[in-house]
């Protein structure tokens, strides 16, 4: 500021000012982007190294346009949140050279604040394709900024209300965070939002898929066998049922197409589901049984039975939101060589965490049963009769047998790859929040060492002052921390009973608790490196300053 009111002083006139404030913005902004490509690729290059290690012989290339596409985006962000505070810091007043204290209102810029987050819309658009779908997730982000923030204005509040019982170090702390309530929110907003998905990732995650495991029945079923034929139903059942499986559930698997709805060709209609499309040009798997299978609920219509006047198929949710089917809709399905009309007369809701044979489409047996197809069987096998599954296997050779437990646990192998990889990405998100903290300190400088100054001047030590800053510190570290950690809570508690249908899931406490206090240490670290300065610096210089 004090730079710019001397230029003005001296007859620049403001767009040379703000030309020159945008140029030496630049001259940072080159390098800096230079950099973060060579960055940018190096990573790329040990994620492909990681990579092929996880999915075997894995091409490894430069990713040459979206490293330039991210420098892009990256200009873009520096450009539209940069240009409003230096255009209003070109409104600098000349007369500010002699009065510090004078306030500044330029009203015309104010519109210039509406450009972040056109700026950030703009991203979202560009990589969603869709600003439907850009306009909801940035409605959500600010939903989810909203409400930390809310919840670091509230712990900033009580932490304001026990303050005068303190201790003096804790009270000078407090005072610190009260005198700058906007920044203070502000940073412990930008702090929580990294550490919260952090948190997420880490500690509820495994937390869910590991409760997720141990909600389900230890009857469920283990293992799925393939291409079953007719005359082989019976010698499987019962050869099964020798090694010890048992929760055997078996239908019928056909492939076909579906080619007209309400006998318009598929090709002549248009959805408003993005995923219809998808559909429609692959091959459907469907099936038929005269009873309602484990696992289905029908919510909608009543169930077709056994044999209905005239062919029904019973679809599950998903279809009916996707193509927008009402009870009564006819579905007509090619299968091999043959075709059938079918009336929707139920919708089913299907719980598909149940490891057991479901199928989206269900037709009647009695007007399904000559179409071509095998059987697919679900079933459940206890640990330690791999020789009797293998001979199983032997004396039906044309079966095909996927092991659950194995792909469970090949999952849960991957995400657990995948999640280290996503919080190395989440940790440049807490980086972005430290550079966050590191800017506040950076643009409060000044006014810190004033303060520090009449508080020498008054008879505090150089001790008592940086006891106070860490204080300060500690105190917007652990409120950043502990909204973090709520945030992770609830949408852990969200998860469990939304997603993952586990009744009273509790994420664990104690590492949240953790999570929080080292957030506060660390926080307290960065302020205390970022302020040092501040309590060395004579106190009558600063007010000579001043």
């Amino acid at each position: 500021t004090d730079e710019v009111a001397l230029l003005r002083a001296l007859g620049t006139p403001r767009r040379r000012v703000l030309g020159l404030l945008l140029g030496t913005l630049g001259a940072l902004a080159v390098p800096a982007t230079a950099l973060g490509i060579l960055l940018a690729l190096g990573l790329s290059q040990l994620a492909w190294l990681l990579a092929s290690q996880l999915f075997g012989n894995v091409p490894t290339v430069l990713p040459l346009a979206p490293s330039f596409a991210a420098a892009a985006m990256g200009i873009a962000v520096l450009v539209g949140f940069a240009l409003p505070p230096l255009a209003r810091l070109a409104e600098v007043p000349p007369v500010a050279v002699f009065r510090q204290s004078m306030q500044r209102r330029v009203r015309r810029f104010d519109a210039l604040y509406l450009i972040p987050a056109l700026v950030a819309l703009g991203l979202i658009w560009s990589q969603s394709s869709s600003l439907t779908l850009a306009g909801i997730l940035a409605a959500s982000l600010l939903g989810v900024a909203l409400i930390a923030a809310l919840l670091a204005g509230l712990l900033l509040w009580l932490a304001r209300r026990i303050a005068p019982g303190a201790h003096p170090a804790l009270r000078l702390g407090l005072a610190a965070l009260a005198r700058r309530p906007a920044l203070s929110v502000i940073q412990a907003t930008a702090l929580s939002l990294g550490l919260c998905a952090l948190l997420l990732l880490a500690i509820v995650a495994p937390a869910l898929l590991q409760g997720w495991r141990q909600e389900l029945p230890a009857d469920t079923p283990n293992w799925f066998a393939l291409n079953l034929q007719d005359d082989q139903r019976a010698g499987f059942e019962h050869a099964l049922a020798n090694i010890g499986g048992d929760q055997l559930n078996m239908l019928p698997l056909a492939v076909g197409k579906l080619t007209a709805i309400n006998g318009r060709p598929i090709d002549q209609l248009a959805f408003a589901d993005e995923r219809a499309k998808d559909w429609t040009d692959r091959q459907l798997r469907l099936s038929w049984s005269a009873e309602l299978p484990p696992a289905n609920d029908v919510i909608a219509g009543r169930w077709q039975g056994a044999q209905p006047a005239q062919a029904e198929v019973s679809i599950d949710t998903m279809w009916r939101d996707m193509f927008a089917l009402k009870i009564g809709d006819t579905l007509r399905f090619d299968v091999g060589e043959g075709r059938i009309d079918a009336k929707v007369g139920s919708v089913r809701k299907v719980d598909w965490s149940s490891f057991r044979v479901n199928f989206f489409l269900l037709l009647d047996p009695a007007h399904a049963s000559e179409l071509p197809h095998t059987w697919l069987a679900s079933f459940h096998l206890p640990s330690g009769h791999a020789a009797e599954l293998a001979q199983l296997s032997r004396d039906y050779s044309n079966l095909s047998l996927v092991d659950v437990d194995s792909l469970l646990d090949r999952v849960r192998e991957i995400v657990d790859r995948v999640g280290n990889a996503v919080r190395w990405i989440l940790g440049f998100s807490l980086l972005a929040g430290a550079l966050v903290l590191a800017a506040a300190l950076a643009a409060s400088a000044a006014e810190r060492r004033h303060e520090a100054a009449l508080l020498r001047t008054l008879g505090a030590r150089r001790a008592q002052l940086r006891v106070a800053a860490a204080c300060e510190f500690a105190l917007l570290g652990l409120v950043a921390g502990l909204t973090a950690a709520l945030g992770a809570a609830g949408a852990g508690v969200w998860l469990g009973q939304a997603v993952f249908h586990i009744e009273n899931f509790v994420p664990p406490l104690w590492p949240l608790v953790g999570g929080a206090v080292g957030a506060g240490l660390v926080v307290m670290l960065l302020g205390l490196a970022g302020t040092c300065k501040v309590s060395r610096t004579p106190p009558m210089r600063l007010l000579r300053e001043g």
